[in-house]
């Protein structure tokens, strides 16, 4: 069973005007936390290192739908690098309020990354271990962190971690 892929449509109203820097925003989980955001009127900065067409293709619909957003290219694990990028976010949109960072993936999620490293054998294997009996969408985690910037939605959760996995992982 494939995962399907909606694309969450929710108006969080105090996301808007806010800068939100997203790591790996050119695929997968934080592509999709990129578009969410800027649905969602926040200024996005884009960060990128290797896939500069899918990039500029997400940059362009925010701008396009009337949204702010700036590209940024860099390798984060360089501390120079990353204080670069965090300096530029500040200069694009005049402040910076929050920062996705999408190092781990939560449960198995169909990315570019899957696709790429996991065999047709693997991904089947995994999703029999999930009791909803299928793999995750990118856009099926962005529920969660729009929730969690959300001071509005979240303003008083603090410390907890939010598991999108299918109910693979169940603490």
């Amino acid at each position: 069973m494939n995962a399907p892929s909606p694309e969450v449509t929710a108006v969080i109203s105090n996301l808007k005007g806010r800068a939100v820097l997203t790591s790996g925003a050119s695929t997968g989980i934080g592509a999709a936390a990129a578009r969410a955001f800027g649905r969602n009127g926040a200024k996005v900065a884009v960060k990128l290192n290797f896939s500069v067409d899918e990039a500029e293709g997400i940059a362009g619909a925010m701008r396009t739908s009337g949204g702010e957003a700036v590209l940024l290219r860099g390798d984060v694990t360089q501390v120079e690098t990353a204080t670069e990028i965090v300096t530029q976010t500040v200069e694009a949109f005049g402040h910076f309020d929050v920062l996705f960072n999408n190092a781990v993936s939560p449960g198995v999620i169909m990315t570019p990354f899957q696709e790429r490293f996991s065999t047709a054998e693997q991904l089947a294997a995994m999703q029999i271990t999930t009791p909803m009996e299928r793999l995750g969408s990118p856009e099926e985690c962005v529920g969660a962190f729009l929730y969690q910037t959300s001071e509005q939605m979240s303003g008083y959760v603090i410390g907890q971690i939010i598991e999108v996995n299918g109910g693979q992982y169940i603490p």
